[in-house]
């Protein structure tokens, strides 16, 4: 396996990125018609765990995938 210049690896994170981005607002779109006061069905319920789940994806390639690049010694 050889390693990524850095501009390769950007490349791709921004493309990883980009598609989580995607997803996640999907996610948020589809659960912002949610009324809270009422009891949720399953399907709802299934909703909530794609948004958090997708929102965890983002901060995972975002925070970790990104920021470890530049922080990690070469």
């Amino acid at each position: 396996m050889t390693r990524l210049s850095s501009t390769e690896y950007l490349t791709q994170c921004v493309t990883q990125l980009n598609d989580a981005c995607r997803w996640l607002q999907r996610s948020y779109d589809k659960c912002q018609s949610f009324d809270f006061s009422q009891a949720l069905s399953d399907d709802q319920y299934d909703d909530l765990e794609n948004l958090s789940s997708r929102f965890a994806r983002v901060t995972d390639i975002l925070l970790i995938r990104y920021t470890g690049h530049w922080t990690r010694p070469s």
